[in-house]
């Protein structure tokens, strides 16, 4: 036996093999391009349930986003209880074969103690829809600082949405001269609840009305996310302002609560008086379909969706650029639901191709791309 040989023979075999590593780099390469390239397995801890209106969607379009990309999905239900959406996330980091990735949406700061834990496990979390508050950045700080597997926070821009609901609202009130005999036109906003998204929306209320020196809020009022009372809400103030014009809401629920009202003091919605809500709810962009509503805000129930896309990329090399970033909202209006309803109408996103808004499937994409229009336009140059 030689003099290597023999070496060999006696040398550790941990040593043994960081040398064959070393001397083959090509098969070093090789273990590195299968891990980038194996299928990732995703566990989205969805805090609805299948039959929520808003959950079931989310989950659709992160269903076809997985399976377009090749992506392990795995869905588990929180039924709309915070407190078992955190038990079901604890207890997915204690398997003995942990997913890749584990996508969050933090409700009541229900997530916060999960993000360490799965730092530990290795698990890499993708947090969207709902992200942390001021108050808990100092103790858990932002993705990749403080816990380096937390690799993202993609939350919808809440003051975007109230912001271009409004600003739709008044110039279409504008120019169809729904203004007082000065030329002030009145407003009403009706929000959700204190210390949620709903004070964003109503902060984007506020910085469009700011925008009009004719434009004046003449009652704002929180209808608790209800389609009575926010029905209650708008008669009220309907009585009090016989020359209201526009009836601004946090959501399309109360959007709808508002119409009725405004059909019982014998007006017709979306021609005597404007009215518009967020979410996309199915029923919301019915009715803006039917003319009843102006405008419906939303897609933000995509951005897990999206998430899939950028999860995608980042296992394949390809880095998440904004760490902490916002997704943006669209408008349905008259001009564009009908396209809207003819692709999605049934809650079926199998027809939008994912790879096309991929980096890693499009080298030469630098920003992302997610919204409405750009989705319809990948439609329409399909057909």
């Amino acid at each position: 036996m030689g003099v290597v040989n023999q070496y060999v023979a006696k040398m550790p075999m941990w040593l043994a093999i960081v040398m064959a590593l070393v001397s083959f780099p090509a098969l070093s390469n090789q273990v590195d391009a299968d891990q980038q390239t194996a299928s990732p397995h995703v566990v989205f801890i969805n805090p609805g349930s299948k039959e929520d209106p808003f959950y079931r969607l989310v989950d659709r379009f992160m269903r076809a986003s997985a399976e377009d990309l090749g992506i392990h999905l795995e869905v588990i239900y929180g039924s709309r209880n915070h407190i078992l959406s955190k038990n079901e996330a604890l207890k997915v980091l204690l398997r003995d074969k942990l997913p890749d990735y584990i996508f969050l949406i933090n409700i009541k700061k229900n997530m916060l103690d999960v993000i360490p834990r799965a730092n530990q496990q290795g698990v890499k979390v993708f947090m969207f829809n709902g992200g942390l508050l001021a108050e808990d950045r100092e103790k858990y700080g932002f993705p990749e600082s403080k816990y380096p597997n937390w690799i993202a926070e993609y939350v919808p821009d809440e003051i975007q949405a109230g912001y271009i609901l409004a600003k739709n609202l008044i110039d279409k009130a504008l120019a169809e001269g729904l203004t007082d005999k000065d030329g002030t036109l009145y407003i009403a906003g009706i929000g959700g609840t204190r210390k949620t998204t709903s004070e964003l929306r109503i902060e984007g209320l506020r910085r469009a009305v700011s925008e009009y020196p004719n434009v004046k809020i003449v009652k704002l009022a929180y209808g608790y996310w209800e389609k009575d009372k926010a029905k209650f809400i708008a008669e009220q103030v309907l009585k009090q302002t016989p020359k209201l014009s526009v009836i601004w809401n946090a959501s399309d629920g109360m959007a709808l609560g508002a119409a009725e009202a405004i059909v019982g003091m014998g007006k017709v919605p979306n021609k005597d008086v404007l009215v518009g809500g967020i979410d996309w709810a199915a029923v919301a962009v019915d009715e803006v379909n039917k003319g009843t509503l102006s405008s419906t805000v939303g897609g933000h129930f995509m951005d897990g969706g999206w998430g899939i896309v950028m999860v995608h990329d980042y296992h394949r090399g390809y880095p998440i650029q904004n760490v902490l970033g916002q997704s943006k909202f669209s408008m349905l209006t008259d001009d564009n639901v009908a396209e809207y309803i003819k692709y999605f109408g049934k809650g079926d996103f199998s027809g939008i191709d994912f790879k096309r808004f991929s980096k890693a499937h499009n080298p030469e994409l630098r920003i992302y791309d997610f919204s409405l229009k750009n989705i319809l336009n990948q439609l329409n140059s399909a057909q």
